[in-house]
């Protein structure tokens, strides 16, 4: 299985993507985190978790969806994210999907609904993601194309928009036409 991250990895350094098919496949150990690498990851974590608490403390009913890495849980959790956009949940938080055809898997921070029409009903979703930057860079729109690609096969129509929402607060919504391809 690939994931976003998988492709923005290998965009970004393919020697970086073979040193990650290693691991995988148990031939090398990863390495350890830097303080600094787990310092961003747990300021992204926080980012994350303060954007939940704003949709709630807005009235929001959010949906979470529990993320658990191992090859059953996830199934459980791809299941549990069709399950929550069949019922029309408002938000879903860590939305999850396994398209095993194609050997992609993905966890979107957020789906948005929407109003328009899906195999669902009279609702769409639309792909958010948190970032701590203070605009998106090129791996967020890869990440988010993923993401909305993995979307549609569930949905059965492409999201009309995705959106970053930045460590300063802000949100970037882009066409996900205009960047898909």
């Amino acid at each position: 299985m690939l994931s976003a991250g998988d492709l923005v990895d290998f965009m970004a350094c393919e020697h970086l993507s073979m040193l990650e098919g290693k691991v995988a496949l148990g031939e090398l150990e990863r390495p350890p985190f830097s303080d600094e690498d787990r310092l961003v990851v747990e300021k992204g974590r926080e980012h994350e978790r303060a954007y939940l608490a704003k949709l709630r403390a807005e009235g929001r009913i959010v949906v979470d969806i529990p993320g658990r890495p191992d090859p059953i849980g996830r199934q459980e959790s791809a299941a549990a994210t069709i399950a929550a956009l069949e019922a029309g949940a408002e938000i879903v938080h860590n939305a999850t999907f396994l398209d095993l055809e194609n050997g992609w898997s993905g966890v979107a921070d957020f789906l948005l609904r929407i109003p328009g029409r899906s195999r669902f009903g009279d609702w769409q979703y639309e792909v958010a993601d948190t970032k701590l930057a203070r605009s998106a860079k090129v791996s967020t729109l890869m990440q988010l194309c993923v993401y909305g690609e993995l979307l549609e096969r569930v949905q059965g129509v492409a999201p009309e928009r995705m959106h970053a929402i930045l460590g300063d607060g802000s949100t970037q919504s882009f066409a996900t036409a205009d960047y898909v391809a």
